[in-house]
């Protein structure tokens, strides 16, 4: 379907009753504003070096921290001590999944607030009792985003369903099944979970790094499909917004409508279209427009000192910090990571995303069409001289007030340092340099190569920071057209830090290799990775393709073709280093959980879209349109024969109060997980949705997968074709998961037409259905 066609079906997509699964009526769900009993420790089995006659590791907790201005500390609890008795009583896990941890937590969960409870542990050899005053796990109003076409939508279908006209597939599945109250239960749960603190460290009152859409993706489940499609529809509407050519983005607007999902109130460019003419009147516009985005940029920073910004600056080297999922990297102590979030949240983000929005001006098709205008071999600009920055066919350097502009002409040019703006006219290039990237010394870069089949290396190594890429300020590479090849190490090919980095190009069979924070990424930042044709070929190892971090969103679009997405291969994952790596890509969103320490952030929003095309997508552990740790992940596929390949948590897998969805409108498809706990899975209050609009498909899953759900998540699979095969492993197909330690079963569903249910004896998935729940 060409992309101006579906550019006109996802908005009546997003708002047609028949066209979300999901729809359930507004209910009045059951109230939950009880205190929650909070205790105030991070727990664990004692280390096996502290093992003695008195510790023994099935019958103590070690506690690995302490929650300050909690009950906790009140008590006198420190990190490092050994639990060893409960009111009393010896510890004993019983038949509990999770050992003596899980039991520990279930008695405190069991006492209410204000209630003393009796303490005994071991510190420094010696036997000490503690008494603690049970305290209040601390809740917070939730910022939600509106979104008001969804709500119209909805009341127009649920006033189809009292009018008896249609009740829609989810609310007739759960009549059948004499289960709505249960799934009212965890809705409300779920919406409690977007009250919770989710950070103490960082500010003990307040959610200071939640997004409004992440919040409302939390409160309102059912909608994750037209959520999807609103925002899939949103951005695709700027990818080709000029209907004269050169078609060209609207990317001011696209940068200003990712702002927005991030909650920072930004339109797009205001000024009007100016009359270019010539070289030297590209260039006046630019350095105009660079003058203006740098005042945007400093004020955006003006609230930090020196030492301040040198700390945001750091990022770039300890960038991994926090990353991993479960807190398997970075070490146990806070370290300056709690000062740097706390100085993060300093940044003006509208004043830094509005110089973005400001700078991406340059890309109108005003100013390319005066550049396709002008004749190379009569370039004449006053102040022009010959540069080492580049060779080959090169027409001239100028200096500006704004940095170094180059300008290369229709012949093969190798470009070899870092500019502020580079202009060229055609050839098979090579970019040896920053090629559109950001960096504290060079603020503002951008790259227009008109033509050529051009090949992007980033210098290294280690290959940092190049092509589009932007940290603490903005980075733009527009290619016209041309096979071209991109390679890069971390932190490239539309990316963004505390800035914005975008990617755009717009022809041609292109290639795009990277490791780790390339392809669409977003950490406190925008990155967008736009491809507007082409077969194309995405390689990463880690957090890319669409990924985004902590008040950041990634995305990666593609708008045509039959595409390849492959990412990890290289970082191990710990529950199976031999056989299992991360990926953390493809439409993943992700934040900083509280793991090892009480630090940690809410999370972002990654997309990964794209609009047609048989297309291929590998993955393993952690990708796919899934998420962790109070973010959204989407990959929004609309159309074509697709094969998804993956791992553990993947193919819309919420994980720890996040919400994960993989939507795919049509074709005969093939989804396959290696481990399981994905195909629509919740966890530990996660959301999880696969949904398949169209074809003969199959799925094979795992354990806990297809419609899975534990620890008060909510799975659901939605296929609404009739000739399906679903193969699964144990607990799986609608199966919900009782788990004591976190105090709620969670609500897992299937809803697959009248497709063929293998049974999973016959699936050959790993008998070990364990998960990790800690």
């Amino acid at each position: 379907m060409p992309l101006a066609a579906l550019l006109c079906l996802l908005p009546r997509v997003a708002l047609g009753g028949d066209f979300n699964p999901f729809f359930f009526p507004s209910i009045e769900t059951p109230r939950k504003d009880e205190k929650r009993p909070l205790l105030g420790v991070f727990m664990e089995s004692p280390p096996e070096e502290l093992l003695s006659e008195t510790i023994k590791k099935e019958g103590a907790v070690y506690i690995r921290l302490v929650i300050p201005g909690t009950a906790a500390e009140r008590a006198g609890l420190e990190k490092g001590d050994i639990v060893i008795a409960f009111e009393g009583e010896g510890l004993d896990h019983g038949e509990e999944e999770g050992g003596t941890v899980a039991a520990l937590i279930k008695a405190i969960k069991a006492k209410e607030v204000g209630d003393e409870i009796l303490i005994s542990i071991v510190r420094d050899g010696k036997e000490i009792e503690l008494k603690a005053e049970i305290g209040e796990e601390r809740k917070v109003p939730a910022r939600v985003k509106p979104h008001p076409e969804i709500e119209a939508a909805q009341k127009e279908m649920e006033e189809a369903h009292l009018e008896g006209k249609g009740s829609g597939e989810l609310y007739r599945k759960l009549e059948e099944k004499k289960s709505i109250r249960a799934f009212l239960n965890t809705l409300a749960e779920l919406k409690e979970r977007s009250l919770v603190i989710d950070s103490y460290a960082v500010d003990p009152e307040a959610n200071l790094y939640r997004l409004g859409e992440v919040n409302y993706a939390l409160r309102r489940p059912t909608d994750i499909v037209p959520l999807s499609r609103t925002i899939t529809a949103s951005l695709l509407s700027h990818t080709a917004s000029h209907s004269t050519p050169p078609i060209l983005p609207d990317l001011p607007d696209l940068l200003a409508g990712a702002a927005q999902e991030l909650d920072a109130e930004v339109w797009g460019n205001p000024f009007d279209p100016l009359d270019i003419t010539g070289l030297d009147g590209v260039i006046e516009e630019v350095v105009s427009l660079a003058g203006l985005a740098s005042s945007y940029r400093e004020e955006a920073f003006k609230a930090l000192s020196p030492g301040e910004r040198d700390l945001l600056a750091a990022e770039l080297d300890g960038i991994y910090a926090g990353e991993g999922g479960e807190g398997e990297e970075g070490d146990d102590e806070e370290g300056d990571y709690g000062e740097f979030l706390r100085t993060a949240l300093k940044v003006d983000y509208a004043k830094l995303f509005k110089s973005s929005v400001v700078f991406a001006g340059a890309l109108s098709p005003e100013l390319i069409r005066a550049l396709a205008q002008v004749d190379p071999s009569g370039v004449e600009l006053e102040g022009m001289e010959t540069t080492d920055a580049a060779e080959g066919d090169v027409l001239g350097a100028v200096k500006t007030t704004a940095g170094t502009v180059i300008i290369g002409g229709p012949g093969a040019t190798r470009y070899k340092k870092a500019a502020f703006l580079i202009i060229d006219f055609g050839g098979d290039d090579t970019y040896e340099n920053n090629a559109g990237a950001s960096t504290p010394l060079v603020p503002l870069s951008l790259v227009i190569d008109l033509a050529g089949n051009d090949r992007y290396v980033a210098p290294g190594p280690p290959g940092r920071l190049s092509q589009g890429a932007g940290f603490m300020g903005t980075g733009l590479l527009l290619d016209m057209s041309g096979d071209d090849v991109y390679i890069s190490g971390d932190l490239a090919q539309g990316m963004g830090i505390f800035g914005v980095g975008a990617l755009v190009d717009l022809g041609g069979d292109d290639t795009y290799t990277g490791d780790t924070f390339t392809g669409g990424v977003g950490r406190f930042g925008i990155g967008i990775l736009l491809d507007a044709g082409g077969n194309d070929t995405y390689r990463a190892r880690l957090s890319s393709q669409g990924h985004g971090s902590v008040r950041g969103l990634g995305a990666l679009i593609d708008t045509g073709g039959n595409d390849f997405y492959f990412a990890g291969g290289k970082y191990p994952d710990f529950r199976d280093p031999e056989n299992a790596t991360k990926s953390f890509s493809q439409g993943f969103g992700t934040g900083m959980r509280p793991y090892k320490t009480a630090v940690g952030a809410s999370g972002g929003i990654g997309l990964l879209i794209d609009a047609g095309g048989n297309d291929r997508y590998e993955g393993d552990y952690f990708s796919q349109g899934s998420s962790y740790w109070y973010s959204l992940g989407i990959l929004h596929d609309l159309g074509g024969n697709d094969t998804y390949i993956a791992g553990r948590y993947s193919q819309g897998a919420g994980i720890h109060s996040s919400v994960g969805a993989l939507i795919d409108e049509g074709g005969e498809d093939s989804y396959s997980v290696s481990f399981g706990v994905g195909q629509g899975m919740g966890h530990d209050f996660g959301v999880g949705a696969l949904a398949d609009f169209g074809g003969d498909d199959t799925y094979k899953g795992g354990v806990l997968s297809q419609g899975a759900a534990t620890c008060g998540g909510l799975g659901l699979l939605y296929d609404g074709k009739e000739k399906n095969t679903l193969i699964a492993g144990e607990e799986s197909g609608g199966y919900a998961k009782d788990d004591d330690s976190c105090g709620a079963r969670g609500f897992g569903l299937v809803l697959d037409g009248k497709g063929k249910a293998v049974p999973p004896s016959l699936s050959g998935s790993r008998p070990d259905s364990r998960i990790d729940t800690q």
